[in-house]
């Protein structure tokens, strides 16, 4: 069996398959259009987020969850920090770095977590 043999279905296959994808494309191109073109000009209502009457006592609990998961967090680090030292001295130090980073990762959600959602609402459209 020559180079050429084996070589030729894969391109018919790959030729056939790109024939296929610009049909489908081309069926789908045109209806998500409309659909686009749709929303463009519905001129639906988007009211500025506004808190609730009586949420104060909701917006002080959060404020207060995210203050010690704040502090939660810089504990946490200060502890994962001390066992990085002490692990580092024994030559365990690359045990510790998964703890860490699991930290990090947690403390910039916790303390970011209102950015977060403001930015997904802002994505999606609300």
């Amino acid at each position: 069996m020559t180079l050429l043999e084996i070589v030729q279905p894969v391109a018919e296959a790959a030729t056939t398959l790109h024939t296929h994808a610009a049909v489908v494309a081309q069926l789908v191109e045109a209806p998500v259009a409309q659909a686009a073109e749709i929303l463009r000009a519905w001129d639906a209502p988007n009211p500025a987020p506004k808190a609730p009457p009586g949420s104060g006592g909701l917006v002080a609990f959060l404020g207060g969850l995210k203050y010690v998961a704040l502090v939660v967090g810089v504990i946490g680090l200060v502890v994962v920090g001390l066992t990085f030292a002490i692990s580092k001295g024994r030559g365990e130090g690359h045990e510790i770095s998964p703890t860490l980073m699991k930290w990090l990762l947690g403390i910039s959600i916790a303390g970011s977590a209102s950015l977060i959602v403001s930015w997904i609402t802002a994505a999606a459209g609300f």
